[in-house]
């Protein structure tokens, strides 16, 4: 168990630090297609030398059918993620995103038969009730576009997990890195002007692009290595402890993050409490 908080502490550390520089780079303009096309294909760069590590793809049909299915969600779950950055702070994406671990772990209880508690279930109302808490404005429950967004991604991102954790049944962690990485990045390559945008996005803002991507590779990598053996219901809740904290705080003290400020502060509270009753 210290071994896999250990793992899942870097990668929520790593992922948190992307976040950052990713809401730095949702303002330079560009789409959000195109932020998750070169992130993600720098990304399937960044784990090529991955391919080398205990290498072994399925060739089950399938799989590969979950495959698709979890590529295309979790390409529009970044696509989402950047359209909510464009419109809210990084802090409240994050606070909202958390709704992924009580959309996961209930996923993984019915689908994967994975057990719960008493503790558990309060757990997952605490994360429920700290991302309620941000979404109120002047005593009302207000959904912005930006919020919408959030929660889109929320949505969209939650199966993935439950989706990569049976395809690593027949899949080396490592290898899954590259091969997702690859085919998240040509989801949106039909789009019109898409390859000429990543060049222009590349050329101007290379070290935020390659920083973040060496973040979420090496974050995704790690993921991938502890959910290989552990349960969703477990590894979610332990990754977001610091995958969400890690820019809440960084957003309120380095972007200046102060809008509803106390809100923010009780939404992570509540959130971190849940995560802790998760884990």
């Amino acid at each position: 168990m210290l071994s896999t908080f250990l793992i899942l502490s870097a990668a929520g550390l790593s992922k948190g630090f992307s976040v950052i520089i990713n809401k730095t780079l949702s303002a330079k303009g560009f789409r959000a297609t195109t932020y998750t096309a070169a992130i993600q294909l720098l990304s399937a760069i960044v784990a090529t030398p991955l391919l080398f590590i205990d290498f072994h793809i399925t060739t089950n049909p399938i799989y590969w059918l979950l495959i698709a299915i979890s590529v295309v969600a979790y390409a529009f779950t970044v696509y989402f993620t950047f359209k909510a950055y464009k419109l809210e702070d990084a802090s409240t994406v994050v606070i909202i995103q958390r709704l992924t671990v009580v959309l996961a772990s209930l996923g993984a209880i019915v689908v994967l038969h994975e057990p719960y508690s008493t503790k558990s279930l309060l757990g997952l109302l605490l994360v429920f009730l700290g991302s309620l808490v941000v979404s109120v404005r002047k005593m009302k429950l207000t959904l912005s576009l930006g919020l919408i967004f959030a929660l889109l991604s929320t949505v969209m991102g939650a199966p993935t997990m439950i989706l990569d954790k049976i395809i690593l049944q027949d899949f080396s962690p490592f290898t899954y890195v590259f091969i997702n990485n690859l085919l998240v990045g040509l989801v949106f390559a039909l789009r019109k002007g898409l390859p000429t945008e990543t060049k222009l996005l590349m050329k101007k803002h290379p070290k935020e692009l390659w920083l973040t991507s060496i973040l979420s590779t090496l974050s995704f990598a790690l993921i991938l290595l502890a959910l290989k053996s552990g349960s969703v219901s477990i590894v979610m809740p332990m990754y977001k402890s610091l995958s969400f904290i890690t820019p809440v705080f960084l957003g309120i003290l380095l972007l200046k993050e102060r809008h509803h400020l106390s809100q923010k502060l009780l939404g992570a509270g509540l959130g971190l409490a849940g995560i802790l009753l998760l884990t």
